[in-house]
């Protein structure tokens, strides 16, 4: 199957700040679009909402999102109160109420529901590209060391992609997902080299901790919970949303997918991560075919 075409979301709203300038870009997946003081906010009838609490920048958030049959209303209390319309195809993000949100808040919930409407559910993981021009990507939670290991890979001719959001595509006809790394990712920073619209992705690698560093296969029983509970913003997801989540979790899961599942256990022994982590590197396991030199 050919790669996806580009998504690029239109932010909606006033002149942005300087900022936000340098992420509202193609290369970044976005583009900004000015808001008419005079535009109408379109009323709509709930079908379903969805509330509670989350962690944005490591900090505690609220939000609600009130989901209808075109449009969804996104509220996150996070420094304030901010409001967004979002187009239920995710072409979209309008910021309602005024001036610009600090980033961290319009590039993190906002962005990934419109993502995942878009059909492109993001990980938490770092993604790194080899000799193969295939990506792999590392999920873990905060402190495990993927973006160490993202970093180390570039020394020995890795190419970095993300750095905490991984984009993942998977077209009805497709086995193996298309990673989308053109979002902003707010550890690189907005001057980062472009990456490629669209990469393979050959695997997906669970980290973990132990006493030495061994690569396994993931098992049957791990590899669904793996890529539902690492989907970033999926607590915002409504019930079609999550029936949708739940389906291409499932297909990428399933042993028929052209997606490899593994576990990558990192030395705690040593004293420097990078090490244990380039060692990990050249000991992936022989069937992935990539040549790390």
């Amino acid at each position: 199957m050919a790669a996806p075409s580009p998504h690029v979301i239109a932010l909606i709203g006033p002149n942005p700040p300087r900022t936000m300038r340098p992420w509202l870009r193609r290369e970044h997946g976005l583009r900004w679009w000015p808001r008419q003081d005079a535009e109408d906010e379109p009323a709509f009838e709930t079908i379903e909402s969805v509330n509670g609490e989350a962690s944005l920048a490591e900090q505690p958030c609220r939000f609600q999102a009130r989901y209808g049959e075109r449009w969804i209303e996104l509220i996150i209390e996070y420094e304030g109160r901010w409001r967004f319309l979002l187009d239920a195809g995710g072409r979209s993000i309008r910021l309602l109420d005024g001036d610009w949100p600090p980033a961290t808040v319009v590039l993190g919930p906002p962005l990934l529901l419109a993502q995942a409407l878009a059909g492109r559910f993001c990980l938490h993981a770092s993604a790194i590209a080899g000799a193969n021009a295939q990506a792999w990507l590392f999920s873990a939670a905060s402190g495990t060391g993927k973006s160490t290991l993202a970093a180390a890979a570039t020394t020995i001719g890795w190419q970095r992609l993300c750095d905490d959001l991984a984009p993942l595509w998977l077209s009805g006809a497709d086995v193996m997902p298309w990673l989308l790394p053109r979002i902003p990712q707010l550890k690189l920073g907005a001057s980062a080299a472009a990456p490629p619209p669209a990469v393979r992705c050959a695997a997906l690698v669970q980290l973990a901790r132990g006493s030495e560093t061994d690569w396994s296969v993931l098992p049957d029983a791990e590899r669904l919970p793996l890529l539902l509970g690492g989907t970033v913003a999926s607590r915002l997801f409504d019930r079609r949303l999550a029936a949708r989540h739940l389906d291409w979790a499932s297909r990428l899961a399933s042993r028929q997918g052209g997606l490899a599942l593994w576990r990558l256990t990192l030395a705690e022994s040593q004293a420097d991560p990078v090490s244990v982590a380039l060692d990990a590197l050249r000991a992936l396991p022989e069937a992935t075919l990539c040549d790390v030199g």
